[in-house]
C-alpha cells in the first residue's frame, strides 16, 4: 500500500478530527485526546515503515495541479520530512498526555476547572498542520499550514483568556504574519512570475537573480516563525501560554519549522548566494549578542528558557548557511541540532510546568531552593540546564560537533527515583521519557540524519 494515504491521514485527523475536541470538555475530552493521538501515531508510524520499506529515496505525489499556478498541492516523503515527522509526533503526543494532568484544578499556578478541550483543540489542529507544513511539495502549501500554525498558535497563547494573554496572542501572530506576507506570500508570487510554478522542485529553474530574490523573502518568513532579530520578542511574551503549549512551539513547532523551511529551501534551489550568506549572518550575529546581553538577567524560567531557544535556533541557522553554500553536511548539522534540542528543550519546559503545579510558581530564585525536594525534578532540571549548555554525552554536544564539521565541508537510569513532591503519573512518566530522549535522540535518529542530503549534487 501506497505510504501517502498514511501520511495524509495523520494531517487530516489531527485538522478535522480533532476539531471536535472544542465541543467536548473534561474526562471526555482526555479520552477525546488519546483517540485522537492514537491515530495519529498509527498513520503516521505506518507511513514511515512504509517509506522506508520502498527503499525510495525520496517520494514525490502531485494531488492538485491547474495551469494558473502549476502544481498547487502535493506531497514530499523523504529523511528530511521524515526525521522531523517524528520529532514533532513524539514530543506532541508527551506534551499533550503531560496536559491531562497539567490542565486540572489542582494546578496552584493556573488552576483549571473548565475547557480543557479547548485546549486540546488547538494543539490538535497545531499538531496537524506543523506535520502538513513539513510534507508540503510547494511553497503555497507550505505558506496554507504557515498561517494555520500562526493561528494554533494564536489558540494556545490566548489559552487562559486574560487582557496579557490575549495581547501577546496577537502580537505571536501579527509579527509571524508579517513574516509571512513579506516572505512566503511575495516568493510564491515571484516563482509564479518567472517560472509559473510554486513546486519545490521548480525552483532549480528560477533566474539566478531571482533566486536570491526568493531566498531573501523565505529567509524572513522564516526568522519571524522561529524568532530571530528583529522578530525575536513575540516568543518572549508567548510564555503565558500553558507550559505543555510553551513546550511544543519551542520544542517542536513554531520555532523549528522557520528552520526547516529555509532548510528545505536549500535543498532544491540548488546554487550558493553570498548575500543570502552575509545577511544571515549578520543577523545571527546580532541575535547571538541579544541572547548573551539578556540571558543571565532572567528570574522567570520560562523566560530563561525562551532566551535559550533564540540562542540555539541561531546555532542551527549556522548549519543553514553552509547548507546554502551546497554543503549536505550542514543541512544534517541543523537536523541533527534540532532533534536534540526539541527533547532537551521540551523537558526544560515540563520540568518547570511541575513547579507551577505543584508550588505556582516559575521563579527560579524560588525553584533553586524547592528543586532538591525531588530527585526526579532535580534529576530533569540538571539534564536540561546541563545538556542545553551542550555538555557530553548529551545529544545537542553530537550537533554542536556536526556544526563544526560543516565548517571544514533505562531501567538503571530510572531506579530509585522516589520523590518528596508529589507529582501527577502523566507528567511524571512525561519527564522520565525526556530524559531518556535527551541522552539518547542522536543515536536513536542518526541513521535517517545521515541520509539527508541536497537535491541536485552539490557538496556532501
Amino acid at each position: 500500500m501506497n505510504s501517502t494515504v498514511f501520511f495524509i491521514a495523520s494531517f487530516l485527523v489531527p485538522i478535522t478530527l480533532g476539531l471536535l475536541s472544542f465541543i467536548v470538555d473534561g474526562r471526555k475530552a482526555d479520552i477525546y485526546l488519546i483517540f485522537n493521538l492514537s491515530l495519529i501515531t498509527i498513520t503516521y508510524l505506518l507511513g514511515t515503515l512504509l517509506y522506508f520499506e520502498s527503499k525510495e529515496k525520496i517520494v514525490h505525489v502531485i494531488l492538485v495541479k491547474n495551469n494558473l499556478l502549476g502544481e498547487f498541492y502535493g506531497l514530499i516523503v523523504d529523511p528530511y520530512s521524515v526525521t522531523v515527522g517524528l520529532v514533532v509526533l513524539s514530543c506532541g503526543i508527551l506534551f499533550l498526555v503531560y496536559s491531562i494532568d497539567y490542565l486540572s484544578k489542582d494546578n496552584k499556578l493556573h488552576p483549571v476547572r473548565r475547557g480543557k478541550g479547548k485546549f486540546y483543540g488547538w494543539m490538535l489542529l497545531f499538531m496537524g498542520s506543523t506535520l502538513a507544513f513539513l510534507h508540503s511539495s510547494t511553497l503555497i502549501e507550505a505558506l496554507i499550514f504557515f498561517e494555520l500554525m500562526s493561528l494554533s498558535c494564536w489558540g494556545v497563547i490566548s489559552y487562559y483568556g486574560s487582557a496579557k494573554d490575549i495581547v501577546s496572542a496577537n502580537k505571536a501572530l501579527l509579527y509571524t504574519h508579517v513574516g509571512a506576507v513579506l516572505g512566503l506570500y511575495l516568493a510564491s508570487f515571484l516563482s509564479l512570475y518567472y517560472i509559473g510554478d510554486t513546486s519545490l522542485f521548480s525552483l532549480s529553474n528560477l533566474p539566478a537573480y531571482a533566486k536570491t530574490e526568493l531566498l531573501l523573502l523565505v529567509m524572513v518568513a522564516s526568522l519571524a516563525k522561529s524568532a530571530q532579530f528583529p522578530f525575536y520578542s513575540w516568543l518572549l511574551d508567548a510564555m503565558v501560554a500553558p507550559t505543555p503549549a510553551s513546550a511544543f512551539l519551542h520544542g517542536a513547532a513554531m520555532i523549528e519549522m522557520g528552520v526547516y523551511l529555509l532548510g528545505r529551501i536549500a535543498q532544491f534551489i540548488n546554487a550558493t548566494f553570498p548575500i543570502v550568506l552575509y545577511v544571515l549572518v549578520l543577523l545571527m550575529v546580532i541575535t547571538c549578542v541579544i541572547c548573551m546581553l539578556m540571558y543571565p538577567l532572567q528570574v522567570n524560567a520560562k523566560r530563561f528558557l525562551a532566551y535559550s531557544t533564540i540562542g540555539e535556533t541561531m546555532i542551527m541557522y549556522i548549519g543553514v548557511v553552509y547548507a546554502l553554500a551546497g554543503s549536505s553536511i550542514g543541512l544534517k548539522a541543523t537536523i541533527a541540532y534540532l532533534v536534540s534540542h526539541a527533547f532537551i528543550k521540551g523537558l526544560g519546559f515540563l520540568i518547570v510546568g511541575v513547579f507551577e503545579y505543584t508550588y505556582g510558581t516559575h521563579d527560579m530564585r524560588q525553584i533553586s531552593n524547592l528543586i532538591l525536594k525531588s530527585k526526579l525534578l532535580s534529576m530533569g532540571w540538571f539534564t536540561s540546564i546541563i545538556g542545553l549548555s551542550g555538555a557530553p554525552p548529551f545529544s545537542l554536544f553530537f550537533g554542536k560537533m556536526l556544526i563544526l564539521a560543516s565548517v571544514t565541508s533505562v531501567e538503571t537510569l530510572l531506579y530509585n527515583l522516589a520523590v518528596v513532591t508529589k507529582i501527577p503519573t502523566l507528567m511524571k512518566y512525561s519527564i522520565i521519557s525526556l530524559i531518556v530522549f535527551s541522552l539518547t535522540s542522536h543515536f536513536l535518529f542518526y541513521n535517517m540524519i545521515s541520509q539527508i542530503t541536497i537535491y541536485g549534487g552539490l557538496i556532501s
